[in-house]
């Protein structure tokens, strides 16, 4: 059986992630990404799975709204939206209003949330 310690493994961790910097996994700009679709279009019908991760700046309880939890409207009595303002989603959750692209994929059965 293999010996593996917390050194080796982080050493051992350390090559993999610098390998697929080095090999350009990660480095991939909008033009490459509108180059390659044009160049080799997915066939009709095919699946995309497109992840939206909002860092920085966005509020994530005022993204996905819990409308209906009286404790958001109690932790936050400045920043909380009427349940009215909300984009409803499953009668506890919303969107915020800014969100009506997204509102309509979800209409759609086009968008999935993960929390």
């Amino acid at each position: 059986m293999l010996d593996v310690n917390r050194r080796k493994f982080l050493i051992t961790s350390a090559g993999v992630g610098a390998a697929g910097l080095l090999s350009g996994a990660v480095a991939c700009s909008w033009p490459d990404l509108m180059h390659e679709a044009k160049e080799h279009p997915l066939a009709e019908g095919s699946g995309v799975l497109v992840i939206l991760t909002l860092y920085g700046g966005n509020d994530g309880i005022n993204t996905l709204i819990p409308y209906a939890d009286n404790a958001y409207h109690d932790a936050r009595p400045e920043l909380a939206y009427a349940a009215g303002d909300v984009l409803d989603l499953d009668g506890q959750l919303g969107l915020n209003p800014a969100l009506k692209g997204l509102a309509q994929q979800w209409k759609n059965r086009k968008l999935a949330i993960v929390r």
